[in-house]
């Protein structure tokens, strides 16, 4: 789990604490390194970003990390609705 290029990570900072069985929401989650590392800890993930190649690289990384992944593109519009039915 990083925070950016120059940033210590999670394992350093322990910012985060224990995700399992936490909804997590990473908006602006790129290619979902971050969010899939957190379905690895137990969270219900959802990764959304409005670039669709980098959901569709996210997903590529979830299907070979064997982790389930939630993911959307499009606009804020778009994952209202998402998050909406996902968090229910």
């Amino acid at each position: 789990m990083h925070y950016g290029p120059i940033s210590p990570g999670e394992s350093e900072l322990k910012l985060l604490g224990d995700v399992k069985c936490k909804d997590v929401l990473e908006i602006g989650c790129g290619g979902g390194q971050n969010t899939i590392v957190l379905s690895k800890r137990g969270a219900k993930s959802i990764g959304l970003d409005i670039s669709e190649k980098q959901i569709r690289y996210a997903r590529k990384l979830a299907r070979r990390e064997r982790q389930k992944l939630r993911s959307s593109s499009g606009t804020w519009r778009t994952w209202v609705g998402l998050v909406m039915i996902s968090l229910t």
